[in-house]
């Protein structure tokens, strides 16, 4: 592990479902920065990996995951994408972690129906230079990303197939950036309810009794069937025809 702050120590060392230390995270994290000059090229450098190489699309354990089990997925949404993204870049010495909000359910249209009006959404917040950085533009992967901003805008819509149409999937490290969390008042009812930073997100579930997408024994028994139908509309788009939507650099 590359060097981090004691006062950050929280922020930094494994923790529930982010399993930094196991070795194939660690491993992954060395290289992805390696020969990398600063915590921000670091930071950078992992979320493209995470946004580019883990496609979006979901598994029938939903958020229940750990970091090590996503990566062998190849396959996340907002929250288990989140709980790989916090690891790799624990163990690669950046300190970062994990807020917990709620958005519309809108947000999914198109691809999932989760049966509620608001869903749960992790971002990562992630500490450079003294500051934390919000980020969830790691989470629909780029080419998902443009269709469906190609979609939403043909449709005249601006939240729907995992996108925000005025998102972006690219990071510079320097300021925040959000593909589902872009807080610009369009739709007026996207203003999350922020239920604050939690060690993950069975920590979550478990400290807020508001929690949208718990695991019940009915949800558990609806979503593989969810999950593969989810995933078969998300190929569908992602594989049809659309314009880039001019994600930012990084």
């Amino acid at each position: 592990m590359l060097g981090a702050g004691a006062a950050h120590a929280e922020w930094i060392a494994p923790a529930g479902l982010i399993d930094s230390d196991r070795p194939a995270l660690r491993d992954l994290a060395q290289r992805l920065v390696a020969g990398l000059p600063d915590a921000r090229a670091r930071a950078v450098a992992i979320h493209r990996f995470v946004s580019r190489e883990i496609a979006f699309g979901f598994r029938p354990t939903l958020w229940d995951m750990h970091a090590s089990a996503v990566l062998e997925a190849g396959m996340g949404f907002c929250t288990s994408k989140s709980t790989l993204f916090v690891a790799l870049l624990r163990a690669a010495g950046v300190p970062a972690r994990q807020r917990f909000l709620d958005i519309p359910a809108e947000i999914l249209a198109g691809i999932l129906d989760p049966g509620t009006p608001r869903v749960d959404h992790a971002i990562t917040e992630v500490l450079l230079d003294g500051a934390w950085i919000g980020v969830d533009s790691y989470t629909t992967d780029p080419p998902l990303f443009d269709r469906a901003v190609a979609r939403l805008r043909a449709e005249g819509r601006v939240l729907g197939y995992g996108a925000h149409a005025r998102g972006t999937t690219g990071w510079d490290g320097l300021r925040p950036a959000f593909c589902q969390l872009v807080d610009d008042g369009a739709p007026p009812d996207l203003t999350p309810r922020d239920h604050g930073v939690h060690a993950d997100a069975r920590a979550f579930v478990a400290a807020v009794p508001g929690a949208w997408n718990r695991l019940t024994l009915l949800a558990r028994l609806v979503l593989p069937g969810a999950a593969r139908a989810a995933n078969r509309r998300i190929a569908s788009l992602r594989a049809g025809p659309g314009v880039a939507a001019g994600a930012a650099p990084g």
